[in-house]
C-alpha cells in the first residue's frame, strides 16, 4: 500500500453540519432541493424529500410517502398531502401558476415534485426562510424538524414584516431529554398571537 493515511484530513473528521446550529427558530437564506427514493433504497424510505441546507451546510428534510389507500384515515391523509403539496407548489412554482388535476393520489405527488425540481433546478441559487423546532409540549423531539402544517416556508423575497413564517404556538425551542425534569413553560414558545401547531401530523 502505497497511499498514506493521514488522519488530519477533513475526510476523518465524520458526521455533518447540524441544520441551524441545532437552534429552534426563524432560519433565513436557507436552499431547497428534491430527492426521489431510488430502487435500491428500502421499501420503508421516504418517496420523496424536499432538502433544506442552511448557510452552514446543515440540512433537514421533510419527508412524502405515497398515501396508503388502505388506510383508515385516507381521506384525511390524502388532503394534507394535498395542503402540503399546494403550499409548496405556490412558494416554487408560483401561486399565479395554474395546478393541473391529477387522476390519483400517486400522480398527484409524482407529478408536483417533478414540477418542484424542476422549478429549483431552474433558479438554483433561490434562497427561502423556513423555521424548525423541537416539536411542540404534547409531543416533545429529541431532534429539530420542520412544522407539520404549513406554511413553512417561503421566498427570501418575502419582506419581514409581510413574512407568514414565524414559530407555532407551543413549540418547544430546546431537545426533548428523556427521564429529566420537563421545564415546559421555559421552553415553550407560547405567543397567543403565533399559529397554533397541536403537532397532530396529517399522517
Amino acid at each position: 500500500m502505497s497511499d498514506k493515511i493521514n488522519l488530519n484530513s477533513e475526510e476523518f473528521d465524520g458526521g455533518g453540519a447540524i441544520f441551524n446550529n441545532g437552534i429552534a427558530g426563524v432560519v433565513e437564506n436557507v436552499k431547497v432541493s428534491i430527492e426521489r427514493k431510488q430502487a435500491d433504497q428500502a421499501d420503508n424510505f421516504p418517496d420523496y424529500r424536499l432538502k433544506f441546507l442552511d448557510s452552514g451546510g446543515g440540512t433537514l428534510d421533510k419527508v412524502f410517502y405515497y398515501a396508503d389507500e388502505s388506510h383508515i384515515n385516507f381521506s384525511k391523509r390524502l388532503k394534507g398531502l394535498g395542503t402540503e403539496l399546494k403550499h409548496i407548489w405556490g412558494v416554487l412554482v408560483g401561486k399565479d401558476t395554474p395546478i393541473p388535476e391529477f387522476s390519483g393520489h400517486k400522480e398527484m405527488l409524482d407529478t408536483m415534485m417533478s414540477s418542484f425540481n424542476d422549478a429549483v433546478k431552474e433558479a438554483p441559487d433561490n434562497l427561502y426562510r423556513t423555521v424548525v423546532t423541537y416539536g411542540s409540549k404534547d409531543y416533545p423531539q429529541k431532534y429539530l424538524r420542520i412544522p407539520f402544517f404549513p406554511p413553512y416556508f417561503e421566498s427570501m423575497l418575502v419582506k419581514p414584516e409581510e413574512s407568514r413564517i414565524a414559530v407555532p404556538r407551543n413549540s418547544r425551542m430546546i431537545p426533548f431529554v428523556e427521564d429529566a425534569k420537563d421545564e415546559a413553560y421555559d421552553n415553550v414558545h407560547s405567543d397567543p398571537d403565533a399559529k397554533k401547531d397541536d403537532s397532530s401530523e396529517w399522517v
